[in-house]
């Protein structure tokens, strides 16, 4: 069934851009934390269920995967650190009061995720979609005793 073979890439994709539009919705400081922590265990536990049953074709793919994962663990830390270099001023020494406050520009306020989104669906559902049809066609292979070989 073809539901099977793209469950988890479909959820992951849908928890990636709700995560993003979540944090463009809601831009605040305890929102980035939240959101980020929230949506990378429920992705990790979504990721060992997967796992367990099977679902990735070869090792690429589960890293592809956790790639995922990891980058939204690092987009709602980023916020945080990016916020504290700035109100410590770490290139001159000196503590700014104010910077990054919940009114300032928002480290997402764009709509950048959508390409990211984009170029992960491709390369993970590229080579997702490409291992399972090259195993396909193995086992038709194997079961038509052997690949055809044409030549000297």
């Amino acid at each position: 069934m073809a539901i099977n073979r793209w469950y988890f890439s479909i959820l992951q994709l849908l928890i990636y851009m709700g995560t993003f539009l979540y944090w463009k919705w809601y831009p605040s400081r305890m929102a980035f934390v939240v959101g980020g922590v929230v949506s990378v265990s429920v992705m990790s536990l979504l990721l060992v269920f997967a796992a367990r049953r099977k679902y990735f074709v070869n090792r690429v793919d589960l890293c592809l995967h956790v790639l995922v994962i990891v980058d939204i663990g690092l987009e709602s830390l980023m916020y945080e650190v990016l916020r504290f270099a700035v109100a410590m001023n770490w290139m001159s020494g000196e503590a700014s009061v104010g910077a990054f406050d919940e009114t300032a520009a928002m480290f997402h306020n764009n709509h950048n995720f959508y390409m990211c989104a984009l170029f992960f669906a491709v390369v993970i559902g590229g080579h997702h979609w490409f291992r399972h049809e090259s195993e396909a066609t193995q086992i038709v292979d194997r079961q038509n005793g052997g690949p055809v070989t044409t030549g000297k």
